[in-house]
């Protein structure tokens, strides 16, 4: 069973490392062939992989200049978010300065991206996630007695960038000459974009009744 440091490391690995190289190769091999990136909008994302690659091939290896990122382990999803001054707008919608992205991983692979332009969205999508994972563990529990989930560990890093040389990948500062990190190139209406995933696992498990 992947930890959260396993996750973490698809992330850094196969998306903020592979942007910061321009290594397409490195993010094929850490994209499902199937991975979904859903943009801000419904109307706005890639339906599989080569979609996602073109649509990072289009940036040409720009990237923004980036003050700090959040990165956190929730489970089999990750959330990472971006600051920078770079960051004004996406795909014609206003943004603070930052964008925020869920990552769901199953098998080591990315299997599915979403957008978000704050924090507080991406954080309710995992809260939601996390209901519905506590929902199924009542159902299986009450299903098979005896039933527990065992609770993951968390861990939570954040990194401020003085030497923006050094800053980690984000967005181009033109979302419209390059699609930026975060946000897909060309609009899909593909309904993978929108099919939720199964939930997460409980993080509270039933006392041992000895």
């Amino acid at each position: 069973m992947a930890t959260n440091n396993d996750n973490l490391g698809v992330v850094l690995d196969g998306w903020i490392d592979a942007l910061r190289h321009n290594d397409l190769e490195a993010m094929k091999r850490h994209l499902h062939p199937d991975v979904v990136w859903q943009g801000v909008h419904a109307d706005l994302g890639c339906p599989d992989r080569d979609r996602v690659l073109e649509s990072i091939r289009a940036a040409g290896g720009r990237l923004p200049e980036v003050d700090a990122i959040e990165l956190s382990a929730h489970g089999d999803q990750v959330l990472f978010g971006v600051r920078s001054p770079d960051l004004a707008d996406v795909a014609g919608e206003p943004l603070d300065g930052a964008i925020y992205n869920v990552f769901t991983i199953a098998g080591g692979l990315i299997v599915r991206m979403q957008d978000f332009k704050t924090r507080e969205q991406a954080v309710e999508a995992l809260r939601a996630r996390r209901e519905l994972g506590r929902s199924s563990a009542g159902t299986a529990s009450a299903q098979t007695p005896g039933a527990t989930t065992p609770a993951p560990a968390r861990r939570v890093q954040e990194r401020s960038m003085d030497d923006r040389d050094d800053a980690p990948s984000g967005m181009p500062p033109d979302a419209e000459e390059a699609p930026p990190m975060g946000v897909p190139a060309d609009a899909a209406d593909d309904d993978d974009a929108k099919t939720e995933l199964p939930g997460i696992p409980d993080e509270d498990s039933p006392p041992s009744t000895g």
